[in-house]
């Protein structure tokens, strides 16, 4: 299947060399990126030998059967909902969506296209998780799970010199808990479902959640 990449950003430079590897299940057809990172994305382009190399969204749709997108949060919903209308299958980098109802909006426009929408969120696709949700009941009644995904973020740094990547801007839908630990709470309720109560406690640096702990109920 042919595969467009909308993104130029660190996800893509560390898939980019797989995607275009001889086991990849797909041929990279193009890749479009923002006026300002056009130079990256003809370099990348020609790096991995992608054949077209686009600032036009909707150019890149007419050459490909499924769609990558690997940009900031917040747009995600926007871009995913132009590919599956145009009856692209989507790969959507997570969290899929801000929001719930954003996410189900995608879902039933998937459904009604009978075009394929994922979340590129690893934990679910591994066999060992399955192997876990399958084995799950043996082991009686479940009282605490802790779950903990932490790392020193490549922008940190830079978020404390001012420099604010969309991962850190809650006008984004960046945070820790949007950006990071969305793999936590994927992880849980693909186990035990939607919790009763849920509680964060966040620590707020310079307006964003630069970490917290998230409580699920299901008492």
């Amino acid at each position: 299947m042919k595969l467009g990449i909308l993104g130029t950003g660190m996800i893509v430079k560390e898939f980019l060399p797989w995607l275009a590897g001889a086991d990849s299940p797909f041929q990279v057809q193009a890749l479009c990126s923002t006026q300002r990172s056009a130079p990256l994305a003809a370099e990348l382009c020609a790096r991995y030998h992608v054949p077209q190399c686009t600032t036009n969204y909707l150019e890149l749709l007419q050459w490909v059967d499924v769609v990558y997108l690997a940009v900031p949060n917040l747009q995600h919903t926007r871009y995913a909902k132009v590919a599956l209308e145009a009856g692209k299958h989507v790969i959507v980098e997570k969290p899929m969506a801000p929001t719930a109802a954003q996410t189900e909006e995608l879902a039933a426009l998937s459904r009604h296209k009978r075009v394929f929408l994922f979340e590129a969120l690893t934990t679910q696709y591994l066999e060992n998780y399955n192997k876990i949700r399958e084995l799950l009941p043996r082991i009686g009644t479940v009282k605490l799970v802790q779950c903990n995904f932490s790392q020193y973020s490549s922008r940190y740094d830079a978020f404390c010199a001012g420099q604010v990547a969309p991962s850190f801007d809650p006008n984004c839908a960046g945070g820790a808990l949007m950006d990071l630990n969305v793999y936590n709470i994927s992880y849980i309720v693909g186990l035990f479902g939607e919790p009763n109560r849920v509680n964060y406690a966040a620590n707020i640096d310079h307006g964003i959640d630069t970490s917290g702990i998230l409580t699920m109920d299901y008492s």
